[in-house]
């Protein structure tokens, strides 16, 4: 399951189903469990539901080595003999006890654009899907359209949209990124690879003025280069123990990139200078028998602007937790020192799997791990903030989607 969150618009996928909305899609639970608030009354969308079979990549040729250059090793027609999806340890063991574990679809990534226009989703057989489900002021159209349909030469683990939504940056499991254009227009940049790690890439973001592109991955490192000719590495931010999760650039005052990680801390860097300026220990905010290894990854990371507070949660943790964040700018203007404040800690019913904000009405949107009710939604975020943590989920309105179909 995922979910990814932009201005009014948010997507979650659930195994191989998109469910598209926008803050009017958000019914109380009371209202909820009656039929009748379930149908729409409205003559626009309030959700749109996206199977993948619908749209079936079956069709599309594998990759050749020219359309995907870093990946010649795992090419088609490469001199290395294929291996087995059963090769690995622990395939043999979902196999064992899913035995139709290689034959299910599900989505491993997906993405809003800035304006929440594009909807773009990577499955596990390697396609890239872009739809296009509103105007970009907020409204889902009827039926969505699918603008790009792509083969990629491995899975991916991360996407993002660059800020002109014309270009979608795929970061995938083999430790390459590849563009692709969304829109076939004069001007608009071919499909190129981008860069290459030798490690898996766990997130992707373009800096707010699309001068670097910020890619992180399994081997504890950020790294920072030039976008778009990314061979031109401007630094690496080095400061983690364990693999890198997540990505978020706070604001765009400053050039501070936050980053979540394994190990269970979170780390400020000038991405610039690659120099750390901060961090903060999750596992030492929970409880002591949660903070066992088992939860210290960090799997959801935001930031919310008007209290300047960050929101992260850490793997199988049944919490949100929240630090106010102070920056700290040297006489040149850049960033010096990020000092995290512990501010609240929300308990949930089930463990977080990731969340983000709806900007504009001040709505946290949460995906849990309940397969029946997955999704937790705080409207009035700024106000339940200010309560103390017992009165927290009191004061919050628990909301679920309305789902149509």
């Amino acid at each position: 399951m995922h979910l990814s969150v932009s201005g009014a618009v948010v997507v979650v996928a659930l195994a191989d189903k998109l469910i598209v909305g926008t803050n009017d899609s958000l019914r109380a639970t009371s209202e909820v469990n009656s039929p009748a608030s379930v149908a729409s009354t409205s003559p626009q969308a309030s959700v749109i539901v996206v199977k993948r079979d619908d749209y079936a990549a079956e069709d599309l040729a594998e990759p050749s080595a020219e359309e995907f250059p870093l990946a010649t090793e795992n090419a088609p027609g490469a001199a290395s003999k294929p291996k087995s999806k059963l090769a690995a340890p622990h395939n043999v063991g979902l196999a064992a006890n899913r035995p139709d574990i290689l034959n299910a679809k599900w989505f491993s990534a997906v993405a809003v654009s800035p304006s929440g226009t594009f909807v773009a989703a990577a499955d596990n057989l390697k396609t890239l899907f872009v739809f296009k489900v509103s105007d970009g002021n907020g409204t889902l159209s009827g039926k969505p359209e699918l603008v790009l349909k792509q083969k990629l030469a491995k899975r991916s683990m991360a996407l993002t949209f660059s800020a002109d939504e014309k270009t979608i940056i795929v970061a995938d499991k083999l430790g390459d990124a590849y563009r692709f254009a969304v829109v076939d227009e004069p001007g608009t940049e071919p499909n190129l690879p981008i860069l290459g790690h030798i490690s898996v890439l766990t997130d992707v973001l373009l800096s707010p003025d699309q001068k670097f592109i910020l890619t992180a991955d399994c081997d504890e490192k950020v790294r920072v280069s030039h976008y778009p000719l990314a061979d031109d590495i401007q630094s690496f931010c080095l400061g983690h123990t364990r693999f890198v999760t997540k990505l978020l650039i706070p604001t765009h005052d400053h050039s501070v990139v936050l980053s979540g990680s394994g190990d269970g801390t979170i780390r400020a860097f000038n991405y610039l200078s690659g120099d750390e300026i901060g961090s903060v220990s999750l596992t030492n905010s929970t409880k002591p028998a949660e903070s066992h290894s088992a939860m210290n990854g960090v799997v959801a990371l935001a930031y919310h602007a008007p209290s300047q507070t960050v929101v992260a949660s850490l793997s199988e943790l049944n919490e949100i937790l929240g630090y106010k964040i102070q920056f700290t700018t040297s006489p040149d203007g850049q960033p010096a020192d990020v000092k995290f404040y512990p501010a609240f800690s929300l308990p949930l019913p089930s463990a977080v799997l990731s969340f983000g904000f709806l900007s504009i009405c001040d709505t946290l949107i949460v995906l849990q791990r309940d397969s029946s009710h997955p999704l937790t939604i705080i409207s009035g975020f700024s106000a339940a903030i200010k309560q103390p943590n017992a009165e927290l989920a009191k004061v919050s309105e628990i909301y679920v989607f309305a789902d149509q179909n």
